[in-house]
């Protein structure tokens, strides 16, 4: 089972999340956490809404633009 969520948290993968809110996928059958939004300077703003697709394979979400 997979599941995609928005969260805040800094402690869910080694990955720096820039003080935003990502969006994660959750593997719980082998019990790994992957961080889905990146930016190559880093976060820009927070990202919300994430929906998977029926085969778990790919997440959209809303993403806003820090001004």
């Amino acid at each position: 089972l997979v599941i995609a969520f928005a969260s805040y948290a800094t402690n869910l993968t080694g990955e720096a999340t820039g003080g935003r809110t990502n969006i994660f996928v959750r593997d719980r059958t082998n019990g790994e956490t992957t961080l889905v939004t990146r930016a190559a300077g880093g976060a820009d703003g927070d990202s919300t809404r994430p929906r998977l697709s029926s085969d778990g394979r790919t997440v959209v979400f809303a993403s806003a633009q820090r001004t």
